[in-house]
This record gives C-alpha cells, sequence and structure tokens, in this order.
C-alpha cells in the first residue's frame, strides 16, 4: 500500500484554518498532496463563538509543510466569489493545476424556532454553508477540468439526512449541500471529476466546545464540558459524545484518493449511527 497515495496531487481547502478543515488539510499533506487553505481567518457576525484567526491559519500553514508538502494560504470569504477566485488562481499558479477540492468552510447558529429566527441568521447561514460551497465549486472546477479528472467533497452534516428542531437554517442548508453534490455528480462525472460528502455528527471542535453550545444542552443548569458530552451521548449508537476531526478527515482523505475512484453522488455518514438511532432516513 502507497503510504502517500496523493503524491503529485494538489488540494484547496476551504474553511482551513481550524477543526475539520485543520484536520483534512493536514491529513491530505501526509497522503503527499500539496495544500492551498483559504479561511476567512475573522469572526462572522451571527456567530455566537469565537472565529477563526490569521494566528490559526499560519499554524495550520506550519504543519502542513512540516508533512513535507508546499502550503499557500489565502484569507478568503467563501461568500464572496471573486476572493475565491483569487485564491484559486493562486493555488494553480503555484502547484500547476488542482486535483482535489474540499468545500468544509461552514457555521452554526440558532437554537430557536422557525418563527423566532431573526432572518439575518437565516441569511448568514445559507450564505457561508450553501451559497459559499457553490462559490467553491464554481472557482475550482474549471481548474479541475483542465487537469481531465478529480474529487470534490463537501462537509455536510447528518442535519443533512433528516429534520432536526430549532436549526431550520442549519438543516436547510446542509440538505441544500445534498442537491448541489448530486448536481455537481451529474455535470461533471463524464470528465471524471467526483462528487461526495461528509455527514459528521457533532465534531469536538470550538464550533461545538463553546459556551454557547453548552448552553444550549445544559442539564439542570449545569453548562459544563461533561454534561454536555453526557446530554450528547445518547444521540448514537456507537458508546460516544462527538467524533474527532480526525474521523472526518480521514473519510475525505479515502474519498478523494483512488481508493474510492468509482465513488460519485454520495452522502458519507461519519456519526456513529446517529443517523440510524434518530430514526433519519439515509438515502445516499
Amino acid at each position: 500500500m502507497n503510504a502517500r497515495p496523493l503524491t503529485g496531487q494538489a488540494a484547496f481547502v476551504t474553511g482551513g484554518a481550524r477543526g475539520n478543515g485543520r484536520a483534512i488539510a493536514l491529513a491530505l499533506a501526509r497522503a503527499g498532496a500539496d495544500v492551498a487553505i483559504a479561511d476567512i481567518a475573522r469572526p462572522v457576525d451571527t456567530v455566537p463563538y469565537s472565529g477563526s484567526s490569521p494566528s490559526d491559519l499560519a499554524s495550520v500553514q506550519a504543519a502542513v509543510r512540516d508533512a513535507g508538502v508546499s502550503c499557500l494560504t489565502a484569507v478568503a470569504d467563501v461568500r464572496n466569489p471573486d476572493e475565491l477566485t483569487a485564491a484559486v488562481d493562486a493555488a494553480v499558479g503555484a502547484f500547476g493545476g488542482l486535483d482535489i477540492v474540499v468545500a468544509s468552510a461552514g457555521i452554526f447558529s440558532g437554537g430557536m424556532p422557525t418563527h423566532q429566527m431573526p432572518p439575518e441568521l437565516w441569511a448568514e447561514m445559507l450564505a457561508v454553508n450553501l451559497t459559499g460551497a457553490w462559490n467553491t465549486v464554481r472557482a475550482a472546477v474549471p481548474a479541475l477540468l483542465d487537469r481531465g479528472s478529480g474529487a470534490i467533497t463537501f462537509v455536510s452534516s447528518t442535519s443533512a439526512l433528516g429534520g432536526v428542531a430549532n436549526f431550520s437554517h442549519y438543516v436547510t442548508a446542509k440538505h441544500g449541500i445534498t442537491g448541489l453534490m448530486r448536481a455537481v455528480a451529474a455535470e461533471y462525472g463524464p470528465a471524471w471529476i467526483r462528487s461526495n460528502a461528509v455527514c459528521p455528527t457533532g465534531v469536538d471542535t470550538p464550533m461545538i466546545d463553546n459556551e454557547w453550545y453548552r448552553g444550549l444542552l445544559r442539564r439542570d443548569g449545569d453548562e459544563s464540558r461533561e454534561a454536555m458530552l453526557q446530554g450528547l451521548r445518547g444521540m448514537h449508537m456507537l458508546p460516544i459524545s462527538l467524533v474527532q476531526p480526525a474521523d472526518i478527515a480521514e473519510a475525505v482523505l479515502w474519498l478523494s484518493s483512488p481508493a474510492a475512484r468509482y465513488v460519485t453522488g454520495v452522502n458519507l455518514p461519519v456519526d456513529g449511527g446517529a443517523h440510524v438511532k434518530l430514526g433519519v432516513t439515509h438515502n445516499t
């Protein structure tokens, strides 16, 4: 087995400064790919937890380079098509092309019924989590077409596989990712470009491990991390509360690799069986 199956390939990862995106960038790098990372590197207005920072972006760049590959970073907002296009163009210029695209940038907010949700929460959620993914594909696909093949992976959610109360904007955005992923698979399959999505349960990242989220899951007034983990434990078929960013990265790595050369149009749950236990219909 080739320990670095992506040697000679180049990847573009959005939201790569921390969390899932950072783990994905590192996994691709350790598999031999040169990696370009785009991240907003600042807070988003409607998000109730701290955002990524320029120091996060610098840290992941150093870690990727430590894996023995090249790394390019760009401060880019996925809501801005021009910034994404510039970031992709810089990656193509540096690496000579692109083979792998991972739309990982995303935000989380909510915790309220639809009729109480401010319109700005809805608008920003769809702008980042859905339109941002569309912008990423739109910017990157020409480079994959030039290469003659490619792999696109969307970081979605188990929320794409069913309904979750009090997060209608997030659920809608992630259902939209499924439609986008399948449309891209249909459009570009004849050009040997594959399109898939990874659907995690809760991942142990700053998106979940924060004061706001712990408050949503407080038990008898307890807003500690342990109370949060206890509240999440019953969601899964496996005896877990959360998965780790490395678990998501390994799934993305497989979907991006030659081992998955005939896999396209698929939602891949990485969720400890949550979509089954919660009665969610899973249809890839």
